[in-house]
């Protein structure tokens, strides 16, 4: 599913609204994919890197809908963090909205210049 889509915490720290606001909302492919070595679920986010979905940039476990309004919703999850050598589980947020119609143009269509493509933006 194609969404919009905005993390609102750093290594389990919520961002502070008024950094929240200045965000792009970033364009993203979002799955449900079992992880190889585990075999659990997880919620997948993947970018759109020239012309094919590349690998998961951001992985979510046990994932539920913390909140829902009229332009949004938010999923929580935890996430798998490396904090120098050691793996950590945090609690993450990402805020969602549909992504916008993109008719025959595709990813050149003029109503997505005013996202961000590049997961980039999701990670940092």
């Amino acid at each position: 599913m194609f969404l919009l889509a905005k993390l609102l915490r750093r290594k389990g720290v919520r961002i502070a609204t008024e950094e929240i606001h200045r965000l792009p909302w970033t364009y993203v492919n979002v799955l449900t994919q079992t992880d190889e070595k585990s075999g659990r679920r997880r919620l997948t986010i993947r970018g759109h890197e020239d012309g094919e979905f590349g690998i998961p940039r951001l992985e979510l476990y046990q994932v539920t809908l913390a909140s829902f309004d009229a332009e949004k919703f938010v999923l929580r999850g935890v996430e798998q963090v490396d904090t120098g050598g050691r793996l950590a589980a945090v609690v993450q947020e990402l805020a969602c909205k549909p992504a916008p119609e993109l008719g025959g143009d595709g990813l050149l269509s003029p109503r997505l210049k005013e996202y961000s493509r590049d997961v980039a933006t999701l990670l940092t």
